[in-house]
């Protein structure tokens, strides 16, 4: 009888450690600084109480759907509604992971929000063993910011600390990192001389594709050498992207990359390389147009130099699609170039540039299934074939949270859709004989009408 209550004590024991962990691995803080309503059910009326700024919460997968998410503090359980809140979800690091520092000196904070109390200052280039990393953001905090948040150690000190650097699965990889004063970084660099190095203060060597003087090439990380900074640069060979062709056996995705020193390039975030393509831009129509776009997507590489398309417009609204580039390719063919497309209103004499960007599969298609006044896109290509692959495959995005976003179509990419004013009908293309389904499109997903 004793020995059978000692097996059942660590079966227990051994469940609620398997059920603790589980809930360690989705861990969430509030972000909010007014805090929110903490509810007994899936009903706004059913207030229970509130979650502070900064509190910690566990979330049930169980519970986890689209608009609200059962939640778990030290004192409450309930509902949190999804669709408004702020707040960040992290996941338990398993394994050692590290992370350095930036160059700069950063703040260790006691929360993962900007206004949490400071602990200590975070000398530059400093390895910190990682606890915790952000897995995902609440959809309000998603459109305010893209930093990540790490939960980490140093010096006996546990904190928050904001970081884009990569993590390392050693300290000993970190600390070479921390050494060389290497950090990842993205952007581009304009070639003022073309001296590319094998090392920093290295061999002086000519890569295959090699940017010339005045190309850019891309930045992916940034190294101090003798009180100097050097880039480490790359080019992709771009011949075989998006080419619906067989890749030749010896086909090399990235066969350029050096470094090159600050002294013979001048270093652009994509923000900056934006811009300074906007300001060289060839555009001879409303510049205002081009501000705007730039102006409401400030975080994506655009390319505004020589690279404009004419706008693909429907008579019955005052919105057009305007189709751009972002990236770069340089004379040799190397880079990454890909068209990206916005939606744009007239406002009298102004534009209206709406966050998000599309992908184009052939030819746009404006509707506005849900009647909310702002219309959904459908992209598809002129005819059907079956040559379709992955990147021209039909799309259909929305306006949800304040940018348009992909919504996943119902059926097969094989299959033929039609949009009317209010519905979308699908239909298999390998059966012209099949029956033709019909979808009304709602809060973001397609839903199935019986016929």
């Amino acid at each position: 009888m004793k020995s059978n209550f000692i097996i059942l004590f660590f079966l227990l024991s051994f469940f609620n450690l398997i059920w603790s962990d589980s809930i360690q691995a989705k861990k969430g803080y509030l972000i909010n600084p007014n805090g929110i309503f903490l509810y007994k059910s899936k009903q706004f009326k059913d207030k229970k109480g509130i979650i502070k700024q900064g509190e910690e919460f566990h979330i049930s997968d169980e519970l986890e759907d689209k608009d609200w998410i059962g939640v778990e503090t030290k004192t409450q359980n309930g509902y949190i509604h999804n669709n408004d809140q702020d707040y960040i979800v992290f996941d338990r690091v398993l394994n050692n992971e590290y992370l350095v520092s930036d160059e700069k000196q950063r703040i260790l904070y006691e929360k993962p929000y900007l206004e949490a109390n400071p602990i200590s200052k975070i000398d530059g280039f400093s390895v910190l063993s990682v606890l915790e990393k952000e897995s995902s953001k609440s959809p309000s905090k998603k459109k305010k910011e893209k930093q990540i948040w790490f939960k980490v150690k140093i010096n006996n000190k546990i904190g928050f600390l904001v970081s884009k650097n990569e993590l390392y699965t050693s300290k000993e990889s970190a600390m070479d990192v921390s050494q060389k004063k290497e950090i990842a970084i993205d952007g581009f660099a304009l070639v003022i001389d073309p001296i590319y190095l094998k090392e920093p203060n290295g061999e002086i060597f000519t890569p295959k594709g090699a940017s010339k003087k005045n190309e850019f090439v891309f930045v992916v990380k940034e190294r101090t050498d003798r009180k100097e900074k050097y880039f480490l640069v790359e080019m992709k060979n771009a011949s075989f992207k998006n080419k619906m062709q067989a890749t030749p056996i010896d086909f090399d995705e990235a066969p350029f990359q050096a470094w090159i020193s600050e002294t013979n390039a001048k270093y652009f975030t994509p923000t900056e390389f934006s811009y300074y393509t906007l300001q060289k831009s060839s555009y001879k129509g409303d510049i205002r147009l081009l501000k705007n776009i730039f102006a409401a997507n400030k975080d994506l590489p655009l390319n505004f130099q020589n690279v404009y398309f004419n706008p693909i417009s429907d008579n019955k609204t005052d919105y057009f699609i305007v189709t751009l580039f972002k990236g770069y390719e340089n004379s040799s063919g190397y880079g990454e170039f890909y068209p990206v497309s916005f939606v744009v209103k007239k406002v009298k004499s102004d534009y209206k540039v709406y966050n998000g960007d599309l992908i184009n599969s052939g030819k746009f298609q404006f509707s506005d299934l849900d009647r909310d006044g702002i219309p959904e896109v459908f992209t598809s290509m002129e005819t059907v074939t079956y040559s379709r692959t992955a990147f021209s495959a039909p799309r259909f995005y929305a306006y949800i949270d304040e940018a348009y976003r992909e919504i996943p179509l119902p059926g097969n990419f094989l299959d033929t859709y039609k949009i009317t004013e209010n519905f979308l009908y699908t239909q298999k293309e390998d059966n012209p004989k099949s029956k033709v389904q019909k979808y009304k499109y709602q809060n973001g997903e397609f839903i199935k009408i019986k016929n």
